[in-house]
């Protein structure tokens, strides 16, 4: 990817995983964690840098991380929400990489098991527009991850505090990138989420 046209994917992981009950991104996954398997998949895509946002107080996660060549931003305090980790990896970017207005970025959870190497380069090759959103649809229905202009990103700094990410997608026009329904990627939250996509995905 050309320095005039960089991209960037911001992984906010500083969740609790409270309705998995346990830590949901140290699950099993085809022989690694979930962890290992997203960073795995953003580090050999096209990306210019990953920026993964975890507590201060997660070291095993931090260690899972620390064995992938991506940026750690651990804030002073631990982000209360997504939002507040968006922001703290845009705040990261901003100081370090100083992105352009032709730049993009991958607003990317953390919990995403079924995210595959595939579903990154259309993403990238769709027709770019300042104004729009690039979203993935599997079957017809909105997935995961959204990649954002640049320009665009700031506006979540401007998000009130009863408004997620998913206010700034619904707010501006999209581009859609059509996929198959079996290629759907989605987060998993509960127990019975993650077996049901381990069973799908380890027959």
């Amino acid at each position: 990817m050309s320095e005039s046209n960089r991209c960037y994917t911001i992984v906010p992981a500083a969740g609790h995983s409270r309705r998995m009950g346990k830590p949901k991104l140290l699950l099993p996954w085809q022989g690694k964690t979930v962890m290992d398997h997203v960073l795995q998949v953003w580090t050999t895509s096209d990306v210019t840098e990953t920026v993964v946002v975890i507590r201060r107080d997660d070291v095993e996660l931090q260690r899972v991380c620390s064995q992938w060549p991506v940026a750690i931003v651990q804030p002073s305090e631990a982000p209360a929400d997504m939002k507040a980790s968006v922001q703290a990896g845009l705040r990261f970017l901003e100081q370090h990489y100083e992105p352009s207005a032709t730049d993009h970025c991958f607003i990317a959870p953390a919990d995403l098991p079924t995210l595959q190497q595939g579903i990154i380069p259309p993403l990238l090759a769709a027709p770019k527009d300042p104004t729009h959103l690039i979203v993935p649809q599997f079957g017809g229905k909105q997935g995961h991850p959204v990649l954002l202009p640049w320009p665009l990103t700031g506006e979540i700094h401007t998000l009130t505090a009863d408004q997620g990410v998913d206010a700034l997608v619904a707010r501006h026009p999209q581009t859609i990138v059509p996929f198959p329904a079996a290629d759907r990627v989605t987060d998993v939250d509960t127990p019975a989420e993650y077996q049901m996509v381990y069973k799908n995905h380890h027959g």
